[in-house]
């Protein structure tokens, strides 16, 4: 171990005993410029300075560093030792590197955080000392002064490998380099390159290294060995979820959870089976195509996965100019035929089927493998019209299942369970958790404006036929215009920016445009920017009226949008509202990244929580804000899963923990029979 692995230091440009960090509160006011020389060993350090440290033991004890045990150990492991640490989607290692930023945050210590997501490094930012932050600057002149100024930056591994070969960053002077996403830092070769650079003429900095995608560890040959050699350390700390410190800090604080279990209407079922049965004659027939390829991930279980496309980019990218005209045909259409699984699963009726006709077109017809031939495309094609239309040809699309059972949990279910424990729940707030933006805006006009008038509003959004309405149709559209004037006349005046509102004329047609062209374009990138511009990753709701589980009416808009939340100000929203909070968030959002969930249990406080979509990492995320709260059974809060049972949706869950175990797995066998040289003397035996 060199003399620096061990150092957590803080003070003024002092190198102390492993374990040993300064009193951060005692030394924040007093660092010493950072051209100084830093002393060879503690005898050279003043009284004062020596009162002020303090080990990283005791550093722990204090009372604003509020850590669970498992992450305690991740610290200390980290501040003792170098290495690559890999922990289990959720476990929230930010909290472990927000402290072990602070510990070096001063100006006496240079530190460079690198691979660092926008959203990472707002957060981060927000948290510490901003007198210790520096940000990058534009020309080569100002960055050389700001790296002699030591302190925290977060710099793009470009900029770096310039400034380092150009030697504009003393890089003696470093005190180590921090490396967030660290699976992919082989794929890029930047991130590793700089280390190379910054380690042939550093041999006592430290370099500590995180990633929460142990499955990344798994694709290619020796990955997690090469990895481990590119980022120069020797240690390698795994932590899964099924981590005995990791149970124990979470098993006790377990938040009371009800799985309800929600069927698929019969013509749902049916699609479902169709394009199963598709995915499973293009997977034979690709690997009847290659037989000398290796096409053991491309099964039919990981083409309903979320990360179906990395799979296949790990599988096929080395051969891909290898590969005939006939497999790329019938690799775009397994994408193809996921995203039309994703649509009629979550989607509603009328964007299923705009979605699906697309592909019965003559122009898709003459550039696809064949699969719109089968006989079990023509029945996908007939059921998905049936979703919409009647026997008589008449506009009558079916609800999704999920619909009902959500009113259900917020007008009957939670209602009645507010009654029962009332005195500690005023106002009650909960949280839907849901998997996408487009999913997101789908429960708020549902919530808003009800089912049938949302369904025509994406009828005409889509330019879908509608031409007569059913006569059940049109009595439920009814319904909810009357219920909605009653709730209108009943609720009090108030400004005209406060109250939900139907979308202006000439922003439905802007927005019909914007969908058009999306399903036109089949990129990623036109989905993620038609998202930008039509759905939002967060809504805020409330009550329009009381909840009267006798006489609801699943059909009836009861909630409205509290505008407080477009400036992102939840406690004001909260404060000024009185009424039941409902908000609809999605698991991740660009502006916060995978830690919007996280932030916005911390804000909203919710009394239950209700996952529309199912996600491992936001599960693990509530288990982990429980747990930091330790409340009683009676207080903690309700969690609610609405789940396909038997479907896609919970083989694709319990695929991606049967992934994630079997990776952790993988990566503790590799550990144990893992081989990395050591130094000798003063000398790294990498470089």
């Amino acid at each position: 171990m060199s003399d620096s692995e061990a150092d957590a230091t803080i003070g003024k440009e002092t190198e102390v005993e492993p374990g040993v960090v300064p009193d951060v509160a005692a030394t924040e006011t007093d660092a010493a410029p950072a051209t100084t020389a830093l002393p060879e060993s503690c005898d050279n350090l003043a009284d004062e300075d020596l009162a002020n440290l303090v080990t990283a033991e005791e550093y722990l004890l204090r009372k604003d560093v509020q850590l669970l045990e498992y992450e305690k150990q991740m610290f200390l492991d980290l501040v003792h030792a170098d290495g690559l640490l890999v922990s289990a989607k959720g476990l929230s290692y930010e909290r472990v590197l927000l402290n072990i930023l602070k510990v070096y945050s001063d100006a006496g210590n240079l530190l460079l955080v690198i691979n660092c997501a926008d959203w990472e490094e707002q957060y981060y930012k927000s948290k510490l000392d901003a007198k210790y932050v520096h940000e990058v600057a534009n020309t080569a002149t100002e960055r050389e002064r700001v790296y002699l100024e030591g302190g925290l930056q977060f710099i793009s591994t470009r900029i770096l490998v310039v400034d380092l070969l150009k030697q504009r960053i003393p890089i003696e002077l470093i005190t180590g380099i921090i490396v967030l996403r660290a699976h992919t830092i082989i794929e890029s070769c930047q991130e590793a390159f700089a280390l190379r650079l910054y380690r042939q003429r550093n041999k006592t900095g430290f370099i500590k290294a995180f990633s929460c995608s142990p499955e990344a560890f798994t694709i290619g040959y020796a990955h997690i060995e090469r990895t481990m050699r590119n980022l120069f350390v020797k240690q390698l700390y795994i932590w899964p979820r099924f981590h005995a410190t990791v149970r124990a800090a979470l098993h006790p604080w377990q938040a009371q959870t009800i799985e309800l279990h929600v069927p698929l209407s019969t013509r749902m079922c049916s699609i479902q089976t169709h394009i199963l049965d598709i995915m499973n004659f293009l997977v034979r027939e690709i690997k009847r195509i290659n037989r000398t390829v290796d096409m053991e991930a491309v099964t039919v279980e990981n083409c309903v996965t979320k990360k179906f496309h990395k799979i296949l980019q790990a599988q096929l990218d080395c051969i891909w100019h290898q590969l005939n005209s006939q497999t790329k045909l019938i690799v775009a259409d397994l994408k193809i035929l996921r995203s039309l699984m994703i649509s009629t699963m979550y989607h509603d009726a009328v964007s299923s089927y705009a979605l699906i006709k697309r592909y019965r077109g003559t122009e898709y017809a003459i550039s696809n493998s064949g699969w719109t031939l089968l006989d079990s495309a023509e029945q996908i094609f007939m059921l998905s019209k049936q979703r919409v239309y009647n026997a008589q040809n008449e506009f009558e699309p079916e609800p999704c299942p999920k619909w009902q059972a959500l009113s259900e949990l917020l007008t009957q279910d939670i209602p009645g369970d507010m009654q029962r424990r009332c005195d500690r729940l005023q106002p009650p707030k909960v949280l839907i958790l849901c998997q996408d933006a487009r999913t997101c805006y789908q429960l708020k006009q549902y919530l808003t404006q009800g089912s049938a008038r949302f369904l025509l509003q994406q009828a005409m959004r889509h330019e879908v036929l509608v031409g007569k309405l059913s006569d059940k149709f049109g009595r439920e559209s009814q319904t909810t215009a009357m219920a909605e004037a009653a709730a209108k006349a009943d609720a009090k005046p108030k400004p005209a920016s406060t109250v939900a509102a139907v979308q202006p004329a000439a922003a439905v047609a802007e927005a019909v445009v914007d969908e058009l062209a999306q399903l036109l374009n089949e990129t990623e990138d036109a989905e993620a920017q038609l998202q930008q511009q039509l759905f939002e990753e967060s809504y805020m709701l409330t009550m329009t009226q009381p909840m009267q589980a006798s006489d609801a009416d699943p059909n009836a808009s009861i909630f409205q949008i509290i505008p407080e939340l477009e400036q992102f100000d939840v406690s004001a929203a909260l404060a000024a509202n009185m009424q039941p909070s409902i908000c609809l968030q999605t698991f991740k959002t660009e502006r916060e990244g995978a830690m919007a969930v996280e932030h916005m249990l911390d804000q909203l406080q919710p009394h239950y929580v209700i996952m529309y979509n199912t996600n491992v990492t936001a599960i693990r995320q509530l288990e982990v804000f429980e747990a930091r709260r330790r409340r009683p059974p009676a207080e903690r809060m309700k969690i609610y899963f609405l789940i396909h049972a038997r479907t896609v949706e919970e083989q694709s869950y319990l695929t991606s923990l049967r992934r994630e175990k079997s990776a952790f797995e993988l990566i503790i066998d590799t550990k144990s029979g893992i081989l990395m040289p050591h130094r000798q003397g003063n000398q790294s035996a990498y470089v």
